[in-house]
């Protein structure tokens, strides 16, 4: 059953709120947008590579596309304003909205004229739950050259788990964009080559799957990809059915 009216959200950690909705407003402007997702669409700023592939639409986008960031910057919403996606969601559950419904961002590959896109912060592991640092993206500190060829050092990407928060809020966030013509879920896999741990297990089967199953959410089927994507594995899919299936412990 859809719940477009009014879902219970976490925001931070600990904190719940009702928030009731409206369908009203265009592509364009802030109507129809719940006052629980924190608006930095005045803040939001475009890198330099992202500029040239930004534009306006006209026609409404009906997909979602999950990602994960690949790090963390802690849960102050100023360090993702450049962050090229339509919403991001912090470790402690802040759901942020950066960009119009009519803006198509160059965040999805192929799927970037029909969709939004939604960040979740974090290095998370390409088998879920795993500690194991074989299973993240360059989690220890690394060395490289910067484009001056200068050897630099970096701290690494840390090794993320999503959070409870973090579920919530991007269940919440589907139930909202159903009331806004949501009709599709998809993994960035989908989109483009090498994107083969994004969004990961962890993000699509607890949120991507949760709205394919609960919300009735259509991810394009078995084999579906573009642009030289992949299509999801099949173990995203269902390595959970075993230990708990999809329901998540309350936030705490």
């Amino acid at each position: 059953m859809r719940v477009p009216w009014g879902v219970l959200i976490p925001v931070g950690v600990g904190v719940g709120v009702l928030a009731a909705m409206s369908t009203d407003g265009g592509m364009g402007g802030g109507g129809g947008y719940t006052s629980a997702i924190q608006d930095r669409r005045t803040f939001a700023k475009l890198t330099d590579k992202a500029k040239p592939h930004t534009r306006k639409r006209t026609d409404p986008p009906y997909g979602l596309v999950l990602h994960q960031m690949g790090f963390d910057r802690g849960n102050k919403p100023s360090k993702y304003d450049k962050v090229t996606a339509h919403f991001k969601i912090l470790q402690d559950g802040t759901l942020i909205r950066s960009w119009d419904d009519d803006v198509r961002l160059p965040a999805a590959g192929g799927l970037n004229s029909g969709s939004w896109s939604v960040e979740f912060a974090g290095n998370f592991p390409s088998q879920p739950g795993s500690t194991d640092p074989k299973r993240f993206y360059r989690p220890l500190p690394f060395e490289y050259r910067n484009k001056k060829g200068e050897l630099k050092k970096h701290k690494g990407f840390g090794m993320d788990q999503l959070t409870d928060a973090q579920v919530q809020s991007g269940r919440f966030l589907i139930d909202h964009l159903i009331g806004r013509g949501l009709t599709h879920i998809f993994g960035h896999v989908q989109g483009g080559p090498q994107r083969q741990n994004d969004p990961g297990p962890d993000i699509w089967y607890r949120i991507g799957e949760w709205g394919v199953r609960e919300r009735g959410l259509d991810f394009g089927g078995p084999g579906f990809a573009v642009s030289g994507g992949k299509p999801l594995p099949d173990k995203w899919r269902t390595w959970g059915d075993s230990a708990g299936g999809l329901d998540v412990p309350a936030v705490a």
